[in-house]
C-alpha cells in the first residue's frame, strides 16, 4: 500500500503538464445535424448521431461501430449499471403525410453485444423522442404529431424489465389543445418516479410514481401567468428527495425593457400535483438569459445559461443547495472570459455528489478559434476553477464547434460534439475527447493458471481529489509494482520478458495482491493549478513463478488529471 500523498511527492520534479491528448474524430454526418448523444458505463463509452452508434471499451482510446442497428435520426442514449439503451427515429411515407417510428435497442454488457431492435410505435408521427432510464425501468416519451385534422398527444412507452418487453400501446399522458410545429419536450427518471415536461406558450408537467404504470389524470401547469409572459422554452426537470423543481426560459414582451428572456423556476412539494402561483426568476441578468440547462444531485440544483449582460455572450450559473428553496443572490460567471468579442453558447451541466461540471462552445464573435471548454466546481458551485479547460486540441478558424454533450462515471468525464462547417455541403464532423479520466492501451501477459492480470482506474482524477490504480485477476498474495511514467512521451512499446513494456518508467510503486489477486494504489492529486492536464501512465508487473518469464504484466493505464 502506498500513502495517498505519493503523487504529490513524486511529481514535484515533473515539468508543467502538456496539452490534453488530441481529440478523436468519430465520423461525419450528412443532412440534419442534431446534438450527438453520449452515455457511458465505467470504461465503456458510446456516442450516437444520425445513422451511427460508435462504442469504445477502453475509456475512449479506440472506437468501433456498434452492432445495434441504428439507422435514423434523433438518436439518444441512456445507461443504468451495465445496461446501455439507444433509440432512434425512422421515417416512412410521402412528405407531409409520413409516419415516424421510434426504434429501441439495448445491451446488458456495456455495449459489447446488442439485442434485436424493436419498434415502440407502429403508427403515428413521433416527434422529439426522449429516452430516460432508472434501474430496470426504461421510458421513451415523444410528441405524437397528428396529421390534420387532429390534435397532438404527449405519449410514453415503458419497459420495467430492462428493455426486454414494452407496452403494446403507448400511454397518452396529454392531448394538446392545438397542433404545434415544435414544442420543447423533456423527461427525467428518478427512482421509481418518471416525469415528463413540455413547453410551448407555457410549461406543463405530468408524472408517474409507480414506474410509469399510472399518471396524473390531468397535467399540471408549472409556470405562473405573470405580467409580460409571452412564451416559455427549454424546460428542465430537477428532482430531489424533498421537492420537484422545473427550470425554464421565459420570454418577455417589450413592455418590460431589458428583460426579453429570463431563467425562471418553480418548485412542487407534492411530486408535481400542485405548484406555487408565483414562480421565481433565478438569473440576475439585465439582458437576455437563454438556452438554460439544469440538473440536480441530492438536494443540490444547478442551472446554467448564456446571456449578453456584458454585450457579448457568456455562460452564467446559479444554484440551490436546499432543493430549490433558496438560490444565490448573484450569478456565477462560469466561463471566466472577458471582452466584447467572446461568444459562448450551448451550455450543458452535470452533477455528482458535491461536484458540478459545465461545458459549452466558446469563440470570437467573428467565428475564429472556436473551442469546446469546460469548468467545474468541487464544492457545490461555491468555487470554480480560475481558468477553463479546452477540450478540443486544435485551432481551426473555419468550422464552428457546437452542441457539446457530456457523460460522467467513476472513470472520468467524456465529451462529444459536432463541428459545424461554414462551407457547405461539407459534412459536419463528430468529435470526442475526455476532460479527465482513464484510458487503456496495449496488452498484458499471461500469469499462473492462464489468467492475464488487468488494471483499471477508479475515482475522479481531478485536483484535490483521490483516485486509485487497481490490479485484478493477478496471482494471489504476490508482490509487484506499478511502473509509472509522466507525459505522453512515456508511452512506449518495447519487447520485455515475453511481452511489451508499455511505459518508460520514472519510478515504481510497490504493491502486494490480496487473497483474491487484487491490489490498489491510492493517490491524491494536490490542489494546485500546475497538476491540471498532467498525464500519468502506469503498467502493473507481478512476480509470478508460474508465468512464462517469471512475471505477469497488465496492459497499461493512461490517466489524465482534470
Amino acid at each position: 500500500m502506498v500513502h495517498p500523498a505519493t503523487l504529490a511527492l513524486l511529481t514535484l520534479a515533473v515539468p508543467l503538464p502538456a496539452q490534453k491528448t488530441p481529440h478523436i474524430q468519430l465520423g461525419t454526418v450528412d443532412g440534419l445535424s442534431l446534438p450527438p448523444a453520449i452515455a457511458r458505463s465505467n470504461q465503456s463509452i458510446h456516442v450516437g448521431w444520425t445513422d451511427h452508434l460508435k462504442s469504445s471499451h477502453d475509456g475512449g482510446a479506440t472506437w468501433s461501430d456498434a452492432d445495434a442497428g441504428v439507422a435514423g435520426d434523433f438518436v439518444q442514449l441512456a445507461s443504468a449499471g451495465d445496461s446501455i439503451y439507444v433509440i432512434w427515429r425512422t421515417t416512412f411515407g410521402p412528405p407531409f403525410d409520413e409516419q415516424h417510428w421510434v426504434n429501441f435497442n439495448y445491451s446488458v454488457d456495456r455495449g459489447n453485444t446488442w439485442q434485436t431492435p424493436v419498434v415502440l410505435n407502429t403508427a403515428g408521427r413521433a416527434e422529439e423522442p426522449v429516452l430516460v432510464a432508472s434501474g430496470s425501468s426504461v421510458y421513451v416519451v415523444w410528441r405524437d404529431a397528428a396529421v390534420a385534422p387532429g390534435l397532438d398527444d404527449i405519449v410514453v412507452n415503458r419497459s420495467n424489465d430492462g428493455g426486454a418487453t414494452w407496452q403494446a400501446t403507448p400511454t397518452v399522458i396529454e392531448t394538446l389543445s392545438v397542433n404545434f410545429g415544435t414544442i420543447y419536450l423533456t423527461a427525467k427518471a428518478y427512482g421509481s418516479a418518471v416525469y415528463a415536461a413540455w413547453a410551448n406558450s407555457s410549461v406543463f408537467l405530468n408524472r408517474s410514481l409507480d414506474n410509469g404504470a399510472t399518471w396524473l389524470a390531468s397535467s399540471s401547469r408549472v409556470d405562473a401567468d405573470v405580467a409580460h409572459h409571452t412564451h416559455a422554452s427549454h424546460p428542465n426537470i430537477a428532482p430531489t428527495d424533498t421537492s420537484l423543481c422545473v427550470v425554464w426560459n421565459d420570454f418577455q414582451d417589450n413592455d418590460n425593457p431589458g428583460f426579453d428572456c429570463q431563467v425562471r423556476m418553480n418548485r412542487s412539494t407534492d411530486q408535481g400535483v400542485t405548484w406555487p402561483t408565483a414562480d421565481v426568476q433565478i438569473d440576475h441578468s439585465p439582458s437576455d438569459a437563454t438556452t438554460v440547462h439544469a440538473t440536480s444531485s441530492g438536494s443540490n440544483i444547478y442551472a446554467v445559461w448564456e446571456d449578453d449582460r456584458m454585450l457579448a455572450s457568456h455562460i452564467y450559473s446559479n444554484r440551490s443547495i436546499d432543493g430549490g428553496v433558496t438560490w444565490q443572490a448573484s450569478d456565477t460567471h462560469v466561463n471566466q472570459s472577458t471582452g466584447l468579442a467572446i461568444w459562448c453558447g450551448h451550455p450543458r451541466v452535470l452533477a455528482s455528489n458535491d461536484s458540478v461540471y459545465v461545458c459549452w462552445r466558446e469563440g470570437a464573435f467573428l467565428g475564429s478559434d472556436v473551442n469546446i471548454r469546460l469548468n467545474y466546481s468541487s464544492d457545490r458551485g461555491v468555487n470554480w476553477e480560475p481558468s477553463t479547460m479546452r477540450i478540443n486540441s486544435d485551432d481551426d478558424p473555419l468550422p464552428r464547434r457546437s452542441w457539446p454533450q457530456m457523460a460522467l462515471s467513476d472513470s472520468g468525464l467524456a465529451v462529444a460534439w459536432f463541428l459545424e462547417h461554414n462551407v457547405q455541403p461539407t459534412p459536419d464532423d463528430v468529435y470526442f475527447n475526455i476532460a479527465f479520466g482513464f484510458q487503456s492501451y496495449g496488452s498484458g501477459t499471461v500469469g499462473s493458471g492462464g489468467d492475464t492480470p488487468s488494471t483499471q482506474g477508479t475515482g475522479l482524477p481531478t485536483r484535490g481529489n483521490s483516485f486509485a490504480m487497481e490490479i485484478s485477476n493477478a496471482l494471489p498474495d504476490a508482490h509487484g509494482c506499478f511502473l509509472v511514467g509522466f507525459e505522453p512521451e512515456s508511452k512506449i512499446s518495447l519487447p520485455f520478458l515475453g511481452g511489451d513494456l508499455l511505459v518508460s518508467p520514472t519510478l515504481g510503486l510497490p504493491l502486494t495482491t490480496d487473497a483474491a489477486g487484487n491490489a490498489a494504489v491510492p493517490l491524491t492529486v494536490p490542489n494546485q493549478p500546475s497538476f491540471r492536464g498532467l498525464n500519468v501512465n502506469a503498467q502493473g508487473v507481478i512476480l509470478d513463478a508460474g508465468a512464462p518469464a517469471g512475471v505477469a504484466m497488465t496492459h497499461a493505464l493512461e490517466t489524465w488529471i482534470g
